[in-house]
């Protein structure tokens, strides 16, 4: 009876003990972790996450159907919703200055002084302002050189100011305003430079036909006009993103 006391006393101590040792090592282990360096596992950054850029570029436009070229600026803004398509919207600015003729007259100024006066008859200012939605498909051909096909669809507005003399040597200016839908289709050549910065080269087609309608004093009937700019645009700027 005595033997079997003492050999429970003894399980019991030893349980008692691997209880303690036991303890003991819970607070150590807790301060090393607390101790040691805190790792975090890093952002995964998701390529598919739209990235948002802006393109400012310049060059010429020539309309097919109407005299002349002249300057070609556009404006963009957007996302890159995936890694090969941008969708944004851009405003654009066609511009054209021309001069037809010039009307000189001699005037008699003080002291019977003859004076030569040229006056500018029929300057012309043509400005198209396409203001479209559009979109960009670059081809994944190497990271840094991105051709791409794109189209977009808007309105556009032409604004042509005409500036002449009358009959009786006085000058005059008036201004026609047309409006209507546009389409355009575009292919170019994107060069990253750094990650936040490319160059780029474009050629633009634009479809557009612009309308007014003025109502005739003279003949008392309403007049519609309609002048088609359809055209081709070529330029290069900077791509930034951000």
């Amino acid at each position: 009876m005595a033997s079997r006391t003492s050999r429970n006393l003894t399980i019991s101590t030893t349980g008692i003990g691997l209880v303690l040792f036991l303890v003991s090592l819970a607070p150590a282990s807790t301060a090393t972790a607390a101790e040691g360096p805190v790792r975090r596992s890093r952002p995964y950054n998701n390529p598919q996450q739209p990235t948002g850029f802006l393109n400012i570029s310049a060059g010429i436009y020539e309309p097919t159907n109407q005299p002349g070229d002249g300057f070609y600026g556009t404006l963009a803004g957007g996302a890159e919703v995936t890694k090969q398509v941008d969708v944004g919207i851009l405003i654009s600015w066609y511009h054209r200055s021309s001069n037809s003729g010039e009307v000189t007259t001699t005037v008699v100024g003080p002291g019977g002084i003859e004076i030569e006066q040229t006056i500018q008859a029929d300057a012309f200012d043509t400005d198209l302002v396409p203001f479209m939605g559009f979109f960009r498909y670059r081809f994944p051909t190497s990271p840094k050189f991105q051709p791409y096909v794109g189209g977009g669809i808007g309105y556009e507005w032409l604004s042509i100011t005409r500036e002449g003399v009358d009959p009786y040597g006085y000058g005059y200016t008036v201004g026609t305003d047309y409006g209507g839908f546009g389409g355009m289709a575009l292919a170019g050549l994107n060069v990253v430079v750094t990650p936040t910065t490319s160059l780029y080269g474009e050629a633009t087609y634009n479809w557009s036909t612009v309308t007014a309608e003025y109502f005739d004093p003279y003949y008392l009937i309403s007049v519609q006009e309609a002048i088609n700019m359809d055209g081709l645009g070529i330029q290069g700027g900077l791509k930034f993103r951000f």
